[in-house]
């Protein structure tokens, strides 16, 4: 059995939520040490792939909304720039994590 098969689908409120905690977290973690915002962009991951997989959750059940679809194609959009963050290519990427913060943010600022 897959994560996927084991998500539940996810309310708005549930997504909101959990955006703003994970856009919290990875503000507190700009002005860290590496191996802290290394440990932050690691929770956040989770955070996010279980928010991405109540949405896939939805999407199966065929009961997602334009809303949670747009919601859902942000969600991965973060998840590749929390992956770059991860495994940089030189030095640690900032930037990403402020792309990824934001990203997160709007999503829960949806109706």
């Amino acid at each position: 059995m897959s994560r996927h098969d084991q998500a539940m689908p996810l309310d708005g409120e549930a997504l909101a939520a959990g955006c703003r905690a994970a856009a919290q977290q990875l503000d507190q973690a700009l002005g860290q040490p590496f191996q802290a915002v290394i440990a932050a962009v690691d929770d956040v991951e989770r955070v996010v792939a279980r928010l991405r997989d109540g949405l896939i959750a939805h999407r199966r059940a065929a009961t997602i909304t334009g809303e949670m679809s747009a919601a859902l194609d942000s969600l991965n959009a973060t998840l590749s720039l929390i992956v770059a963050v991860e495994y940089p290519q030189g030095a640690l990427q900032r930037a990403y994590i402020e792309q990824a913060r934001d990203l997160l943010r709007a999503i829960a600022e949806q109706p």
